[in-house]
Parts: structure tokens; sequence; C-alpha cells
């Protein structure tokens, strides 16, 4: 009877040994499936933050250039600003009175002469007395230029405050050439072409219009054509 149950104990007991053995396999297995898994997460895991890193250090770099773009970009704009600003012309002023349309203080620049002047201030009136005016003087800052009427007198203190006095302004010849916008009728008519008539146009054209600007502008009287302005711009001068 016991050997009858040593039988059974042993069968059975072999069977719980298979058992056994056959969890022990699934265990492994499973065990070495989990781990393959998990080298491959972690793998997976490092390779992304490997890649976020390079992305972070490209950005990083990117940025950084931009920045560096950006500054030179304002250094460049604020040095051609700054040269730009030493470049800037010294502004001047000159203050006309007497018998012009608009008297008063203008901004002048320049190689600007007081015929230029005179055209700014609207012209002179019909009573001015351009004989004692010189329209080709250059006009400095803080020049006071006065135009007198017709028998007045510059007064002395203007006369002074002119680079030129009263009598250089009535001066009109330059280099043995009569000034249109200053010589008399009898200086006008010492130039070889031109007559009594042509000098009083001349002289009216000049109180009614102001200044001439060029020799050229002669043209522009009534009874002087181009042609005869080619004959006589030779002993001409503004």
């Amino acid at each position: 009877m016991l050997g009858f149950f040593c039988v059974l104990l042993l069968k059975g007991g072999g069977k719980m040994y298979d058992k056994l053995a056959n969890a022990s396999l699934k265990f492994k297995i499973i065990f070495s499936i989990s781990g393959s898994i998990a080298v491959i997460v972690i793998g997976v895991i490092g390779y992304n933050l490997m890649i976020t890193g390079i992305k972070e250090s490209t950005q990083t770099d990117t940025t950084e250039e931009t920045l560096w773009q950006k500054d030179s970009e304002v250094t460049v704009k604020a040095d051609q600003e700054s040269e730009a600003s030493s470049q800037t012309k010294v502004v001047m002023y000159a203050d006309i009175k007497g018998a012009v349309k608009e008297p008063g203080v203008y901004e002048v620049t320049e190689n600007m002469r007081v015929t230029d002047l005179i055209q700014v201030a609207g012209g002179v009136l019909k009573e001015a007395d351009p004989n004692q005016v010189n329209f080709s003087q250059l006009v400095t800052d803080q020049a006071v230029i006065y135009i007198p009427k017709k028998g007045e007198e510059v007064p002395v203190a203007l006369t002074e405050n002119q680079s030129t006095s009263k009598q250089e302004g009535v001066t009109s010849k330059s280099e043995g050439k009569v000034n249109l916008n200053t010589a008399t009728k009898e200086e006008l008519e010492s130039v070889s072409g031109i007559g009594e008539k042509k000098a009083e146009a001349i002289l009216a054209f000049r109180e009614e219009n102001g200044s001439f600007k060029t020799v050229e502008d002669l043209s522009n009287v009534s009874g002087i054509g181009v042609k005869t302005v080619d004959r006589l711009k030779e002993g001409l001068t503004v």
C-alpha cells in the first residue's frame, strides 16, 4: 500500500517539476523579450534626446548669427547717419531791406549773390535805384543788403555792414565788360551795338523784372534777339 502511494507521489512530483520547468522557461522568454524592449525604448529615447540637442544647438547658433547680423546692420546704419550728419550744410541767413517787394530775413546758400536774394525777396520796386547796388556781390551769413530808392543815400551803418562800399556797388565794369545789372544808360550805350533805344529797353526790363541771371537773358528784352545777344555778349557781364 505504501509503495502504491509512493508511485503516485513520484508521478505527481514529475508533473509538478515539468510545470515548474515550463513556467521557468516562459519567464525567461518573457524576461528576455522585456529586456529587448527596454533596450529598444532606451535607444529611442536616447536618439530623440540627441536629435533634440542638435536642433537646440542649431537654433541657438542661428539665433546668435541673426542677432549678430542685426547688430551689424544697426552699427552700419548708425555710422551712415553719423556721416550724413557730419556732412550737413551750415544754415546761413541774410537780411535784405529797402526797395524790395518783400524785405526780411531769408535763408541763403553758398555762392548766392545779391541778385539771387533780390529774386527771393520778390524783386525790386520801381522806385529802386539799381545804380547803387552791386548785384554780383556774394551774400554771406548775417549780411545786411540794402536796396536804396532813387535819390536816396544809403545809411552809413548799412554801407559799412556790406562787404563792398557804395562806390564799389555802382561799379558796372568787370575786366572791361559792362554789367547789365548795374550799368547806367550811358554805360550801356558805350557797348558796340547798343544804341539809345536798346539801352532804354534794357533799363526798363531790369526795373520791371529785376536783375539778369545771365547775359543770354538779354534776349528776353523787346527788340533784342539771340543773334544780337551773340554779338553783344563779348562786352557784357552780370
